[in-house]
C-alpha cells in the first residue's frame, strides 16, 4: 500500500509547511512535527515515532517513514528545517 498522488493527505500535509499560511513558523522542532503528524493522523497515517526524536542542528534535512495505524509503511515524509534569526523554525515537508 502507498499514498496515492491524488490522496487528500498530501495537500493537508504540505499545508503545514512554513510559507503556506500566514505565521506558519514553529516555536520548536517538536511543535512542527506535531503539526505535520496531526495532518497525517486526520487521514489515518502517522510519522514513525522512532525517527522523530534525534534531529540536531539549526539547519537540516530528515526523512521519516509514514505508517498506517497498523504500522505498515506507506511512504516517506521529507523535511527540511531552518532556525530563523527570530529563533522560530521554518519547516518544509512533503510526502514521497
Amino acid at each position: 500500500m502507498t499514498i496515492l498522488r491524488t490522496d487528500p493527505v498530501r495537500e493537508a500535509f504540505s499545508s503545514c509547511s512554513s510559507g503556506n499560511s500566514p505565521g506558519c513558523y514553529y516555536e520548536t522542532k517538536g511543535h512542527a512535527l506535531r503539526a505535520f503528524d496531526s495532518a497525517l493522523f486526520d487521514h489515518g497515517y502517522m510519522l514513525d515515532p522512532a525517527a522523530c526524536n534525534a534531529w540536531s542542528g539549526d539547519v537540516g534535512r530528515a526523512t521519516v517513514a509514514v505508517l498506517t495505524g497498523q504500522g505498515e509503511e506507506v511512504g516517506s515524509a521529507i523535511f527540511t528545517y531552518y532556525r530563523t534569526e527570530s529563533g522560530r523554525w521554518e519547516f518544509i515537508g512533503y510526502l514521497a
